[in-house]
């Protein structure tokens, strides 16, 4: 989740903040795997009771993943904005790394 969520916002964005002299810092991908992301959806639904934590709304989410926010990665990356953190590790781990990236653009 987050904002952009599609390469036209992205540019957006960045077109608008450029109007005002500021520009994005880092856009943190979270790359997990597929297997990953689906065992912590059932997890999810296991201990929420969501409804909307099924195989089919999966595999509708991963699409619209994969068509329209994934190019995103690439176009960040062309930028020297992109910074990939391994989100197939816990937790901790994973806010560690993010916390690491941002403290190093303070």
């Amino acid at each position: 989740d987050g904002v952009p969520r599609t390469l036209p916002q992205a540019k957006f964005l960045d077109d608008s903040l450029s109007e005002n002299g500021k520009e994005i810092d880092s856009a943190i991908y979270i790359d997990v795997r597929r297997s990953e992301t689906l065992e912590r959806i059932k997890k999810r639904s296991q201990i929420e009771k969501r409804s909307e934590d099924n195989p089919e709304v999966f595999e509708n989410r991963l699409k619209v993943f994969e068509e329209l926010t994934k190019p995103m990665t690439e176009y960040y990356k062309q930028r020297k904005k992109l910074c990939k953190v391994d989100g197939n590790r816990s937790i901790d781990e994973i806010f560690k790394s993010i916390k690491d990236i941002l403290d190093k653009k303070v």
